[in-house]
């Protein structure tokens, strides 16, 4: 439930209260083992917006959110309740967005905190382990889009995400060290993306770059890669896809995407079952009809 408070013509708040429950069950189909785990959470959150220009908008936000563990993670193949407590977070956020004529844009600046994030195990967990509650972690950075109409054909927008900081923001010990202060794995410090966009009469197209920055895999941060692949870091990729939307009436539409235009090959996860290789070109192609 939430409700906007609206002050005056410029300034406006939205208060809101989220409450989830939820029951988690796995039945091992091969040996008949079962298992569940429930949890009930409390969600507040708040928004305000203050227009002070008509082509300017500051925003602010802040509120809890959660997330629960995967069933396959939460409970055994044995059956057993891991005790995976869910992830909780406390997320601020302040932001200006805009348009000016052909240009939109909008940045932000955010931290989220979290009680309890669920990340990927290394391999000192011991044998089998996936996931473990890393304890609190502190995630904070700076996110911005623009977008552009360079003619009444033609467009480009981009946007990126920079994380300077992705940590463990507790004592962590594995294997008897601690990992507190090490970034957190799988938390590239940029992710972004450009595009440049096409349409006339019905067709539309843009061909898109994304970019995502080296990567580590495991709490302990390690560089180097080991023998099996589990461990070392993923080095920075840049992958292209090009896409078409074509409208021949009121009913029918065509649609195509190239994934991956150019087949770069690049790593896309190490642990917990080694390299595994990201999408290779792709093709994707149908048609839609609106009654």
């Amino acid at each position: 439930g939430q409700n906007r408070f609206i002050f005056t013509d410029k300034i406006a708040a939205t208060l809101g209260l989220r409450i989830e429950s939820y029951d988690q069950s796995r039945t091992n189909e091969l040996n008949g083992a079962y298992g569940k785990t429930r949890n009930t959470e409390i969600m507040p959150g708040v928004g305000l917006t203050w227009q002070v220009h008509p082509q300017a908008q500051l925003f602010a936000g802040a509120y809890e959110g959660f997330s629960p563990a995967m069933v396959a993670t939460a409970i055994s193949s044995s059956g057993k309740d891991e005790k995976l407590e869910a992830e909780r977070s406390k997320n601020f956020e302040f932001g200006v967005r805009g348009a000016m004529d052909r240009l939109t844009y909008e940045a932000t600046a955010f931290q989220m905190d979290f009680t309890n994030q669920i990340i990927p195990q290394s391999q000192s967990g011991g044998v089998g382990a996936t996931v473990t509650n890393a304890g609190e972690t502190l995630n904070r950075g700076l996110e911005g889009g623009v977008g552009y109409l360079i003619t009444s054909n033609w467009s480009v927008n981009a946007n990126a995400t920079y994380l300077p900081t992705a940590k463990f923001d507790s004592t962590k010990l594995i294997g008897g060290i601690d990992r507190n202060g090490n970034r957190l794995p799988y938390a590239p410090e940029w992710v972004s993306n450009v595009a440049l966009n096409y349409q006339s009469g019905g067709l539309r197209t843009g061909l898109a770059a994304y970019y995502i920055s080296e990567q580590f895999v495991d709490p302990e941060n390690t560089v180097a890669q080991s023998t099996d692949g589990r461990r070392g870091v993923i080095p920075a990729y840049t992958t292209f896809n090009l896409n078409a939307h074509y409208v021949l009436n009121k009913h029918w539409s065509m649609f195509g995407t190239i994934r991956n235009l150019f087949d770069r090959q690049y790593i896309a996860s190490r642990n917990p079952d080694g390299i595994f290789p990201g999408i290779e070109r792709n093709f994707q192609a149908g048609v839609s009809y609106k009654f």
